[in-house]
């Protein structure tokens, strides 16, 4: 409960602070900028404590006092005071937006639920398709670093003994949480309620802004949020032969309209395969998006935005690094042409370099410490043509997997007024930088460059249909309706059928035994300790207890531009043919034996760890040894 009540300070001093600075805009983007300032504190402020007196209570009372004391000082000092009353009425006029915010974020707040850790009768804990494998690596850093104190974070999937690059702060927030109490569960879900209501709220008032049109604003998020491409027509034909198919789909793992890897299928549904499991790209695009929205206002002629859109734009690298590399492609593109319409006169463009130079100032401490560091190592940046394509002809692979938005996108941009094809442009640098350039070892990734593209593109094809469609009913050409249906269908039946196997699916992450010997570790045994366990992905001791252990899964560790064969040959090593001064010289301190410890594939040496050391626990499943 305490924890809950901390996290709630933030965006409840968001808003205020919001109601302050964006006094200009309407309620629902203060709100939309409340929100999102107080994730961006409640992200940041701990943070910046942690680095000074480690990652413990007193960062977190530290970060509560700084908030209070800046909200204090907007009442008191400039005589500031909400009015509740002209907000709520404010949001009660968009009406057309809660009726679709609300449902999507009802189901989204679903999906956490029934994927983030859900203990089942027996005490096991599930978890669901698409945070069956991301889960992990998150929830062991956020335990990591709550349960050690150690800040900046170490990867405790190599020992403790690496500094992690990776944008941490997606994870830390929820260390907050666990700081001050809160279980596991609801620590890694509360942070990504508010992330994914800033989300829902942000990419809204971006397309309002961008089309100036509610209604076709909502088009095109819905687009975005659920649409998906033709993926649906394998499922479709493949019932005509099969008719299990369609079960299939809804039983196996990863058989979606929007992600079969085997059809060349990737184009994935944005909430079920990034938000839900992917918390970098969360929190990252729900500041990204409020960005987005205070550069389109700021270049429409609201140049004070660009103050506090420097602050968002700079604080990015740690939460996620694609979303600002995004924010600092869009900015360089809508600079030019602010130049070319200033005839070169760069005193009218001052505010772009006001801006710029607040980013810079405040993200290249976090690039140089952090970003290259990581970057530096592995396959980060090199040169890879046509994204994650890997089977199709070029034009096929797009038309399939973003289906009916590629094929009407020449003529949305022809229809486009002068402002917004200038907008797109900015997404199109995006979209064909990504296309020939990969910036992190998995080429599937560049999708959280790729898809921000696709947003824009949304807004441009949405504008168009709508646009289309009034000109055919303006004619009274008969089936309009039937038509628009029918488009709308094809748009989204994709990405519903994705959301209902995402919504059934269910699997278990760690069984009752494995919760039950976490819990002893946590209760009895050193926070610095190192456990020698397999390198399976789920591994209880990383995710559950916080503990730090030889080596964890390679699917994580060499994602992230590590070399981790030296330690899993290592463990390997202990695990199959162990004896006392190899695990002492490793500095082992315990070791784990489950299910998957007995399941390597050389059959470890059991007999070794049962006569040379002494248990300390044991149930059905794990017993562990200390050294």
């Amino acid at each position: 409960m305490i924890g809950i009540l901390y996290m709630a300070m933030f965006p409840a001093g968001g808003l205020i602070i919001a109601d302050w600075a964006f006094r200009r805009e309407n309620a629902l983007e203060r709100l939309t900028l409340g929100l999102a300032s107080g994730l961006f504190l409640l992200m940041w402020l701990p943070a910046l404590a942690a680095f000074f007196m480690g990652f413990g209570i007193a960062a977190q009372i530290t970060a509560l006092a700084v908030l209070l004391a800046g909200v204090a000082a907007i009442i008191l000092l400039r005589k500031h005071r909400i009015k509740l009353r002209d907000l709520s009425n404010g949001l009660l006029k968009e009406k057309s937006i809660w009726a679709f915010i609300l449902p999507l974020f009802a189901f989204s707040c679903y999906l956490l639920h029934t994927h983030i850790l859900l203990p089942d009768a027996n005490g096991a804990l599930m978890v669901g398709q698409s945070t069956f494998g991301d889960l992990n690596l998150h929830a062991s850093m956020m335990t990591s670093v709550a349960e050690q104190g150690v800040f900046p974070p170490q990867y405790s999937l190599l020992a403790g003994k690496v500094g992690v690059g990776y944008p941490f702060l997606s994870n830390t927030v929820s260390s907050s949480l666990l700081v001050l109490g809160a279980s596991l569960r609801l620590a890694y879900m509360a942070p990504m309620v508010l992330g994914l209501l800033c989300i829902l709220l942000s990419c809204f008032v971006f397309f309002r802004a961008f089309l100036q049109k509610a209604g076709r604003a909502v088009f095109a998020a819905s687009m975005f949020f659920i649409g998906g491409g033709f993926g649906f027509s394998y499922i479709f034909d493949l019932m005509q032969q099969t008719p299990g198919k369609l079960q299939e789909m809804m039983d196996a793992f990863y058989k979606t309209p929007t992600n079969n890897v085997e059809m060349g299928v990737k184009w994935v549904n944005v909430i079920a395969d990034m938000l839900i499991p992917q918390r970098a790209t969360l929190f990252g695009w729900s500041i990204l998006f409020v960005c987005m929205f205070l550069l389109l206002r700021a270049i429409d002629g609201e140049k004070k935005l660009f103050v506090p859109l420097g602050v968002f734009a700079g604080g990015l690298p740690l939460i996620h690094a694609h979303s600002f590399l995004v924010i600092g492609m869009l900015s360089a593109v809508y600079l030019l042409f602010a130049l070319y319409d200033a005839k070169g006169d760069f005193r009218k463009t001052n505010h772009f370099f006001i801006f710029g130079a607040i980013a810079v100032a405040l993200a290249l401490p976090q690039l140089i410490a952090f970003t290259f560091q990581q970057a530096g190592s592995g396959d980060f940046f090199r040169y890879s043509f046509n994204w994650d394509n890997s089977t199709d002809n070029y034009f096929w692979f797009y038309i399939k997997n973003m289906g009916l938005a590629f094929v009407v996108m020449i003529p949305a941009f022809l229809h486009a007024d002068r402002r917004k094809k200038r907008i797109f442009a900015g997404g199109a640098l995006i979209w064909l930088i990504a296309e020939f350039f990969l910036f992190q070892p998995l080429a599937y990734d560049n999708n959280k460059l790729i898809f921000i593209s696709y947003l824009i593109l949304c807004g441009l094809v949405a504008d168009w249909l709508a646009d289309v469609f009034k000109s055919l009913r303006a004619a009274k050409i008969r089936g309009t309706m039937v038509l628009a249906v029918l488009v709308v269908v094809v748009l989204n039946v994709s990405g519903v059928l994705t959301l209902a196997r995402e919504a059934v699916s269910e699997f278990q992450l760690f069984s009752e035994h494995h919760v039950e010997a976490t819990d002893f570790i946590r209760a009895e045994l050193p926070k610095d300790a190192l456990f020698l366990t397999a390198d399976n992905h789920n591994n209880a001791v990383a995710v559950l207890s916080g503990r730090n252990i030889v080596c964890g899964s390679g699917t994580f560790l060499y994602f992230h531009g590590l070399d981790y064969t030296p330690a899993r040959d290592a463990a390997h090593d202990m695990l199959k043919s162990p004896n006392i001064d190899a695990l002492k010289n490793y500095g082992v301190d315990y070791v784990y034996i489950g299910d998957a410890e007995r399941g390597m594939g050389d059959g470890i040496d059991t007999e070794f760890f049962e006569r040379e050391l002494t248990s300390v626990f044991r149930n059905n499943t794990v017993t562990i040894y200390e050294v």
